[in-house]
C-alpha cells in the first residue's frame, strides 16, 4: 500500500516540495473545479431520473459555486488568470509591448 505525503490526495502524483505556493494553490482550486462539476453532473442526474420537481440541486450548486468564486478570487485575485507575464526578452523589444 502506498503511503501519501499529509498533502498528497489520492492518485496525486504532483510533487509539492518544488512547487511554489501560488502554483499549489492553482493546482487545489483546479481540483476543486473538477470536483464540483462531477459531483454536479452526479447530483442534476439524480434529480432528473428521481422525477423530483423541485430543482434540489440548485442549493449545492449555489453554495459550493460560490466557495469556489471566493477561492478563485483568492487564487488569482481579480485580475486575469494568466501563467506568464510578458516580459521582454532584450532591451530593443520594450517598445513593443
Amino acid at each position: 500500500m502506498k503511503k501519501y505525503h499529509k498533502e498528497y490526495r489520492c492518485g496525486d502524483e504532483a510533487n509539492y516540495d518544488n512547487m511554489s505556493r501560488e502554483e499549489i494553490k492553482e493546482m487545489k482550486f483546479q481540483e476543486g473545479i473538477r470536483s464540483f462539476v462531477k459531483t454536479c453532473i452526479v447530483l442534476v442526474a439524480i434529480w432528473f431520473f428521481t422525477g423530483a420537481h423541485h430543482f434540489w440541486p440548485k442549493y449545492v450548486i449555489f453554495w459550493w459555486g460560490l466557495a469556489l468564486a471566493i477561492q478563485a478570487i483568492s487564487v488569482y485575485g481579480f485580475s486575469t488568470p494568466t501563467r506568464h507575464k510578458l516580459e521582454p526578452s532584450t532591451p530593443n523589444d520594450k517598445e513593443f509591448i
